[in-house]
């Protein structure tokens, strides 16, 4: 997960998974930063689809 935090946030998302809460269910929250909500969430889906792909690899 900590990948995944680290990607996420050098693409402008910001990641809260720091909490004893969150770590115990090995949860995430994130928000978006940019102006364009549709842009965002189709770059989250890639950066999804390409961890899917390292772990189905």
């Amino acid at each position: 997960m900590a990948n995944l935090q680290s990607d996420l946030i050098l693409n402008v998302f910001y990641v809260h998974a720091d909490s004893q809460y969150l770590r115990q269910r090995n949860f995430m929250q994130l928000s978006i930063f940019q102006p364009d909500f549709e842009i965002a969430i189709n770059h989250l889906h890639n950066i999804l689809d390409y961890y899917n792909q390292i772990i189905d690899a």
